[in-house]
């Protein structure tokens, strides 16, 4: 299995994760930089392999942080950081 069986770039914003764009005021042109609304500005989009993946993955991932700051707290309170 490839990373590209997992994910595709952005065909909106060609994995840039952002949207050109231009506000004129007047004579002025300011370059409006917008993050892409399709992939949320990531760049790419999971595909359905990848989205299925990522509802497996994703309540483990989010016990491992939780974990992870539970563990910090404890060990800040026994060294008093």
């Amino acid at each position: 299995m490839l990373i590209s069986d997992l994910k595709k770039t952005c065909n909106e914003c060609e994995g840039s994760g952002y949207i050109a764009g231009l506000k004129e005021l007047g004579t002025i042109q300011i370059n409006l930089r917008q993050s892409c609304h399709v992939c949320s500005g990531k760049g790419f989009n999971l595909t359905e392999l990848g989205q299925e993946f990522w509802k497996l993955y994703k309540p483990m991932i989010q016990n491992l942080i939780k974990n992870s700051f539970q563990n910090k707290s404890e060990c800040s309170d026994v060294f008093d950081l």
